[in-house]
């Protein structure tokens, strides 16, 4: 609807505007390789159904093209938005999650940590990409810290960055909270780095300290998913049986914790590489991956995952799957120049976006399901046609 709008408006308007088409075709190059793939498949059927799923990869970039062009932004009415509406929504579950008459009791709430990733998955609401969008929120968060001047308003920036931290961490999502680390440490070092002042700068790193130290303690010391799956891999590894990390029957949960108990990755990514081996150069198509994968974990002795109709958890694997080396080698590309973008426009908020992303793609399919898919695309593209002086003239980054 917002497309139409915009191209509605600038037909009345009788300008003339030429599209970038190198610039298009690389902001929407993941739609145009799974179009150009699609003949490799068998299953045109499915294969059709995927590119109707990553239409955002292409409507984005064509929406964007033209707004930038015409319109003045303001991101941080958009990063008000989707801070806003990330807080909310996890209040309203946990709001109607809890019994408030146990709220008092700890073991009540150790019980709430150990099912509340699970609680999501009920909620047609996944903890990974969830976890993701609560990342980007710390990001966020990060960006209005290093903007504003006032003390006042970086204290609140800054508490605000540890609450969504610690809200990302109930929700015990692995990957997306190691990938949100990763890309606010990048961002911390690349600001201590550009701020004057030794005393500064060592308050900065003590309270990058401070953060480690409490993340530590609570892995060691609170149920979570995040210390049950280190123990699950560190037993499969050394031939061990699979044992709880924690005494979960003391807590009286009558939650179901068989998803707390499982390495299934380790044999979906071996699953997965077999079929890569065989289809390296040309992949299998864009429709086809799915079922070659089920006839693959059958051939491997692992039914229990056909059955589910896994996924390669692995956003790489995905791709090279599908599309071989050589259109894998074409999403690289793209992917090289946002990241060329965001460093020659000095836009690292834009860079922290990509590292939360691109880490979160090591254990999850993020552009396989609507929750990643619009999440990227829109942000991506809104990032990718934003020239650096409309960065810095709209927002007021300097850098």
């Amino acid at each position: 609807v917002l497309l139409t709008g915009v191209l509605l408006d600038i037909a009345f308007k009788k300008q003339r505007y030429r599209l970038d088409l190198t610039k298009f075709f690389i902001g929407a190059g993941i739609f145009f390789v799974a179009l150009a793939w699609l003949p490799f498949s068998d299953d045109l059927s499915t294969g059709w159904s995927y590119l109707e799923r990553i239409l955002t990869a292409l409507f984005f970039p064509l929406l964007f093209s033209l707004v930038v062009k015409y319109y003045a932004l303001d991101l941080r009415y958009i990063f008000f938005a989707f801070l806003s509406s990330c807080f909310i929504r996890y209040l309203y579950f946990l709001v109607g999650f809890l019994d408030f008459e146990l709220l008092f009791i700890l073991d009540y709430w150790k019980e709430i940590l150990i099912q509340f990733n699970q609680f999501f998955k009920e909620e047609a609401l996944h903890p990974s990409y969830f976890s993701m969008y609560l990342g980007f929120c710390s990001i966020i968060c990060f960006y209005f810290f290093r903007m504003t001047k006032s003390s006042g308003l970086k204290l609140f920036w800054i508490i605000s960055l540890f609450v969504f931290l610690l809200i990302n961490l109930s929700l015990a999502s692995k990957m997306p909270f190691v990938a949100t680390i990763v890309a606010l440490v990048f961002g911390l070092f690349f600001h201590v780095y550009k701020t004057t002042g030794v005393r500064r700068k060592k308050r900065y790193l003590a309270v990058l300290t401070v953060g480690i130290v409490i993340f530590g303690i609570y892995v060691y010391k609170v149920p979570n998913a995040i210390k049950q799956d280190i123990g699950n891999y560190y037993d499969y590894f050394f031939e061990k049986d699979l044992e709880n990390a924690f005494d979960y029957g003391q807590y009286g949960t009558t939650y179901s914790l068989d998803t707390w108990n499982k390495t299934n990755r380790i044999h979906i990514w071996n699953s997965s590489i077999s079929i890569l081996k065989a289809n390296c150069l040309f992949g299998v198509g864009t429709g086809d991956i799915s079922n070659e994968l089920n006839k693959q974990y059958i051939f491997d002795n692992q039914p229990y995952l056909a059955t589910k109709d896994a996924n390669t958890h692995n956003q790489y694997l995905d791709y090279l799957i599908k599309f071989g080396m050589f259109g894998f080698a074409v999403l690289v590309f793209c992917f090289y120049a946002y990241v060329k973008k965001a460093l020659d426009t000095s836009n690292f908020t834009y860079l922290m976006f990509l590292i939360l992303v691109l880490t979160c793609m090591l254990t999850e399919n993020i552009l396989s399901r609507q929750l990643g898919i619009v999440f990227f695309f829109f942000f991506q593209s809104l990032f990718f046609f934003l020239g650096s002086k409309d960065f810095k003239t709209v927002s007021g980054e300097k850098g």
